[in-house]
């Protein structure tokens, strides 16, 4: 049982970008984590990281919207493939 009830994911970044991440959904063995909070990055809107995890694979993506392009829309995606020898 979690003490608060909720998952929480931060992200801390070289030049003092902090953002903190609530699980949202998890469906398939994906996880969508929307922030709730933002530190250091005026630029920025909303976040969302979606990490998806099956056999020896990860998906990772971020999504978000700044000021500049308010658009929420995919910024980075990256797919990793644990092989073994």
């Amino acid at each position: 049982m979690l003490k608060d009830e909720k998952i929480l994911l931060v992200s801390a970044q070289v030049g003092g970008r902090t953002e903190t991440y609530e699980l949202q959904q998890f469906i398939d063995d994906r996880f969508t984590f929307n922030t709730i909070n933002i530190e250091n990055d005026p630029k920025t809107i909303t976040t969302q990281r979606i990490i998806k995890i099956k056999g020896n694979v990860l998906e990772y993506e971020l999504n978000m919207s700044t000021y500049q392009n308010e658009r929420f829309e995919n910024h980075l995606s990256a797919k990793l493939d644990k092989t073994f020898d």
